[in-house]
């Protein structure tokens, strides 16, 4: 397990995330975020949960599963959505307030290398990353949250029906802004646009 220090915000929806870097983390050994070997594999059981509860409760509940897993030289980058349960969402409100803000990379370990003195892991499997209290690679981060009214977004390309009283009160939760024009619903997020809402979904929006 390798613990990353991350920023999150509150979502209902899910968060995006930086889970690991070549960086070498106080455990003295540095993970080759190209050295995953089961991205697919991962990806077909993406589970992620709180502070590697799987580890010592082989019954525990994922809080969340992962929606993307893109692997870069520097970093592997990841979405993720929170599960509809009591816990996930016990954890999604303590990143909503800013009390845990970090992650971590459940692993096993299938090749090591020594480089100039140091472990660098360069082969491994993920199992699950971890939204935890304490971090070891500093470098992992949460880079952007959606946000409950992004979520809500999300689902106007789908055929979910979505009443205009939920994209309010989302907005009104998440304190984004919505605006009409000729284009559809925008939503932003102070200056930043996060989603735009096609009108054809939309009959009215009412405070």
């Amino acid at each position: 397990m390798k613990y990353m220090s991350a920023t999150l915000k509150a979502a209902s929806g899910g968060f995006s995330s930086i889970i690991t870097t070549p960086r070498l983390d106080r455990d003295g050994e540095v993970v080759v975020p190209t050295g995953i070997r089961n991205r697919d594999a991962y990806m077909t059981n993406p589970l992620i949960f709180w502070a590697h509860e799987w580890a010592y409760n082989p019954s525990a509940e994922p809080v969340g599963k992962a929606t993307r897993l893109d692997v870069f030289v520097q970093r592997i980058e990841s979405d993720g959505e929170y599960a509809p349960t009591a816990k996930a969402q016990n954890v999604r409100a303590l990143v909503e307030g800013g009390f845990v803000r970090r992650t971590s990379v459940g692993m096993d370990r299938m090749q090591v290398e020594l480089r100039d003195g140091i472990p660098h892991i360069v082969g491994w499997d993920l199992l699950e990353f971890s939204i935890v209290p304490l971090p070891s690679n500093t470098d992992a981060t949460i880079t952007g949250v959606k946000s409950a009214l992004a979520w809500l977004a999300d689902q106007m390309g789908t055929d979910a029906a979505v009443e205009p009283v939920e994209l309010v009160r989302a907005a009104e939760e998440a304190r984004l802004d919505l605006a009409s024009t000729p284009g559809g619903i925008v939503v932003r997020d102070g200056a930043r646009v996060i989603a735009t809402l096609r009108k054809r979904r939309i009959v009215a929006l009412r405070h």
